[in-house]
């Protein structure tokens, strides 16, 4: 992904949560999404990197796998699919279903991984890690994904589409200063 060797136990961790968040997606309605792709998988990755660097997972990559640099450098590929790509947000990858029709190169990938770090840290930031992992992502199976993500962050996930968009157009040391540290 980045060039150089992920930490096997980093890797892990990232899957390990998909586990995780199936498990809170199996009693959910046929006409309810859960979890929207983009928070799938980077609400795994953005608590694979945390994780990794919390316990110092780094298979001998220290400076290039410290969470910090992961997610600016995250950020700065998010923003630059957006230059490349103006309009084009997290919104057309909710579904694998609308995922397929995104067809630019690399847009798939850097809409659900990087940019959906970010929106999971934007999430954490109105609430806490905990909260998002421990509250939002168990209240899935009970309420499904609509009703858990309203009742978990008091908004719509239009209203949340809307209040991400605009935090992404903030300057990046804004946007860096939401990060918690491991």
């Amino acid at each position: 992904r980045y060039g150089y060797e992920e930490s096997s136990s980093k890797f892990a961790a990232h899957e390990y949560f998909h586990i995780y968040q199936n498990a809170h997606q199996l009693m959910q309605a046929e006409d309810d999404i859960g979890l929207p792709l983009w928070l799938e998988e980077g609400s795994a990755e953005f608590l694979a990197l945390y994780i990794a660097d919390k316990n110092q997972w780094t298979d001998g990559h220290e400076s290039k796998f410290n969470f910090r640099n992961r997610m600016n450098e995250d950020l700065q590929s998010a923003k630059d699919l957006r230059k490349t790509y103006p309009g084009l947000t997290i919104r057309e990858i909710e579904t694998s279903e609308l995922r397929d029709m995104v067809t630019c190169d690399g847009c798939q990938y850097y809409l659900q991984y990087a940019t959906g770090q970010w929106a999971t840290a934007w999430l954490i930031n109105l609430t806490s890690l905990d909260h998002f992992y421990k509250v939002y992502i168990p209240s899935i199976s009970e309420y499904g994904g609509e009703k858990a993500f309203e009742n978990s962050f008091e908004l719509t996930i239009d209203e949340f589409y809307a209040e991400f968009e605009a935090f992404m157009n903030l300057a990046t040391e804004t946007q860096m200063s939401i990060l918690q540290e491991p």
